[in-house]
């Protein structure tokens, strides 16, 4: 896929991350907030109109976030993000860090199911007591992530809960 975000070190390793029978499968980045703007509506749209016109299967995807600073972190999401529908996703969702180090938060059975959220105005991914593991606002342009109970996470995927969104991604496979 051509990323701005990850270069060809970051996709193997996340590769080995993805659920086996997404490992033979294409994928292609369908949004990409320096190519389609910045605004979590168009996530929605372009998710939907890729699958329907595209020949990207309507269900699991990537989703990639990269902060001023330069670290990148991000969600495996077993469905596509869609707002209205309460909470998506299943046991297969994972949150991720690639940089500045590489670490995986998988979904424990005793942990709540608080996969992905979504609204038109915010995208969530993890959830708990202590906040969300990502947490996207309708313009793109801020984010925050804090300790998740439902992957585990013991504190922000970031420096800070706190930070500034540098761009964004989305990759659906074929």
């Amino acid at each position: 896929p051509q990323s701005c975000i990850l270069k060809e070190e970051g996709f193997e390793i996340l590769w080995t991350w993805l659920p086996p029978r997404l490992r033979v499968r294409d994928c292609g980045v369908v949004y990409g907030s320096s190519r389609d703007g910045c605004l979590l509506r168009t996530i929605y749209n372009v998710s939907e109109d890729a699958s329907k016109r595209c020949g990207f299967i309507m269900g699991p995807c990537v989703l990639l976030v990269k902060a001023m600073g330069g670290a990148i972190a991000g969600a495996f999401l077993s469905e596509l993000p869609r707002p209205g529908r309460g909470v998506l996703g299943s046991g297969e969702c994972f949150v991720f860090t690639l940089s500045p180090e590489e670490k995986v938060f998988r979904w424990k059975e005793s942990q709540p199911k608080i996969f992905c959220s979504c609204e038109h105005t915010h995208l969530n991914v993890g959830g708990g007591i202590s906040g969300y593991a990502l947490r996207l606002d309708e313009c793109l342009d801020v984010g925050s992530s804090c300790a998740s109970e439902t992957f585990g996470t013991e504190g922000p995927l970031f420096e800070s809960q706190q930070f500034q969104i540098a761009s964004v991604e989305l990759l659906m496979f074929r």
